[in-house]
């Protein structure tokens, strides 16, 4: 080991040590392993406990924060398809706001041409055999950050019903409020998907800049506050269609390790009420 834990923890007995260099042996990395070792305050039994709790909750989020992005995709498509009556309205600049048209200072390429492009040479790339709908397929090779593009630089005009249907469990039924949500999901979903650590304070920071909006004054039947995680996972498991499953798969994992966010308070991305937030949300 490279001593990273003996420089943040001189006083762990060599016991603690061993067990920690045990346990992370063919896992990951002591580096990795130090976020745990910061959420329990230096309990080596209790941060091995969440390296297991984070590796459930990353498991759960990612099911179902994918299953959003598809839903939300195809809903976008639908919404904007039918007001436009276009059948590849992404590639038609009337439908965009006058900002994402026009070309950038000193001659660089409109916001328009880079996604577009993006989005062309991607279908491209698929080889499909059999297109069907363009508008679509679009979506189908998009990631998640050119889906956000795609809602930010087309006019309100045509996305209005997407805000409207997507805000239903937000106070503020605006576009600022859900675009808030949209990146906050972005950014969850991407630290699942690279083995990001979720538990620990290292999350907080990346959702940092959203916590003026990600509160209970923002969130329909919350009356005490919530972390921008909870806020996050209440958020969707009101908009996916699975929303239910979701809460209860969550809510068993919070059952196993209530003891740790009850100890721990403060120190990482939940909190000590998450279970009863939640008990509380899906009654509602």
């Amino acid at each position: 080991m490279k001593h990273l834990l003996k420089h943040e923890y001189p006083n762990l007995t060599y016991n603690d040590y061993s067990k920690v260099a045990n346990f992370i042996k063919g896992r990951c990395s002591e580096y990795y392993f130090l976020n745990y070792m910061r959420c329990s305050n230096g309990n080596v039994d209790e941060a091995i406990r969440f390296y297991y709790f984070d590796d459930d909750l990353r498991v759960i989020l990612l099911r179902f924060l994918i299953r959003f992005e598809i839903q939300a995709k195809s809903d976008f498509i639908d919404i904007v398809e039918s007001k436009t009556q276009c059948e590849s309205f992404w590639k038609c600049k009337k439908y965009y706001l006058p900002d994402a048209i026009h070309s950038r200072v000193r001659g660089r390429h409109s916001k328009f041409y880079l996604l577009t492009k993006k989005i062309e040479g991607n279908i491209l790339r698929m080889r499909f055999l059999t297109i069907g709908s363009v508008n679509h397929a679009a979506m189908y090779v998009s990631s998640y950050g050119t889906f956000q593009e795609l809602f930010k630089y087309i006019h309100p005009n045509f996305k209005e019903e997407f805000i409207k249907k997507y805000t239903v469990s937000l106070k503020n039924k605006n576009y600022h409020s859900l675009n808030v949500f949209l990146e906050g999901i972005r950014i969850v979903r991407n630290r699942c998907a690279h083995g990001n650590h979720i538990i620990s304070k290292k999350l907080d920071k990346d959702l940092s800049k959203l916590r003026p909006n990600i509160t209970r004054k923002n969130m329909e039947n919350i009356d005490c506050p919530i972390t921008i995680l909870e806020g996050l996972i209440l958020y969707l498991s009101s908009q996916v269609f699975s929303g239910v499953e979701l809460l209860k798969s969550f809510m068993e994992l919070i059952s196993k390790y209530n003891d740790l966010l009850v100890k721990y308070d403060k120190r990482i991305s939940l909190s000590k009420n998450t279970y009863k937030i939640c008990c509380k949300f899906i009654h509602e």
